[in-house]
């Protein structure tokens, strides 16, 4: 299970990366910042105290990878916003749901 949260904690990093560059358009110091939000979380987990920021973030991010997985295959069946959103929404669910389960079974 600690391999699994150490590959979601790479996913968030590199998922913020992409966002920083897209956003703010850094060029290379974008990695920078992915490297920094993915080796944070994996740092925050060593404490009981910091546990709760690597929840809250890891959780945010698998939902929000798992609403964006769940609209690209909707969307791919069927190019209409209803069926994006009704497979986005159980996508983002079951990406959450995921994230806390794999956090509950590493618990600090």
């Amino acid at each position: 299970m600690r391999d699994l949260v150490q590959i979601l904690h790479v996913v968030v990093g590199i998922m913020m990366a992409v966002w920083t560059e897209a956003r703010w358009e850094l060029g290379w110091p974008s990695l920078i910042v992915g490297a920094v939000v993915g080796v944070g979380l994996e740092l925050s987990l060593r404490s009981r105290a910091t546990a709760w920021i690597a929840y809250i973030v890891g959780t945010a991010f698998a939902a929000l990878f798992g609403l964006i997985a769940g609209g690209l295959v909707a969307a791919w069946i069927h190019r209409s916003r209803a069926a994006v959103l009704g497979g986005a929404i159980p996508g983002a669910i079951a990406g959450g749901a995921i994230a806390v389960a794999l956090y509950r079974k590493i618990r600090v």
